[in-house]
């Protein structure tokens, strides 16, 4: 996302105008959120296991997970791929952003993700008659939520590849 900013302000009497353009990349800093919270599903089920803080923090891992995917999809675009950097591209899902950027379906590219992104629409979708709402619950442990970062650091290698900006590899804590 950017923003741009005039400054006003006067220079030995005379006006001047200043742009500055502040640019902001989230998805490194989510991935590490979804990281932490994953340590910390990890600990809830330490001390209980199904408990209240366990399902909470994998629930934020999940939700935080995709989102970092999203803004992986964005961000890319905004760096390398200028002409789709859009409000119809930054409007479209997940699989489209993946489809226009990359030129290959998310299905076939990153069925994990896929995966992943079911479980979050379960998750935000509330659906009590849908199956995929029941079966989401079996995922909000330490081991779905490690499955969720797992996914997304493995998202962020493959589709980075040699140009992962530094960055982002220093806001994830991703590791090569």
């Amino acid at each position: 996302m950017s923003d741009s900013k005039s400054l006003f302000g006067t220079d030995g009497g005379s006006s001047g105008e200043i742009t500055l353009r502040i640019d902001v990349y989230q998805s490194g800093t989510l991935l590490r959120h979804a990281r932490r919270m994953a340590e910390e599903t990890e600990k809830a089920e330490t001390v209980e296991v199904g408990s209240l803080d366990a399902t909470c923090f994998a629930t934020g891992t999940f939700l935080t997970a995709i989102a970092a995917v999203e803004g992986m999809l964005s961000e890319y675009a905004h760096l390398y791929v200028k002409a789709l950097y859009n409000d119809d591209f930054l409007y479209a899902s997940i699989a489209n952003k993946y489809q226009l950027v990359t030129g290959a379906t998310l299905a076939k590219g990153a069925p994990e993700v896929v995966k992943l992104q079911r479980a979050r629409n379960a998750l935000v979708h509330s659906e009590p008659e849908n199956q995929r709402s029941k079966n989401v619950g079996l995922l909000l442990n330490k081991q779905g939520a490690r499955w969720a970062v797992e996914t997304v650091d493995a998202f962020a290698r493959d589709f980075w590849g040699d140009r992962m900006p530094p960055w982002f590899r220093s806001d994830s804590g991703l590791t090569v």
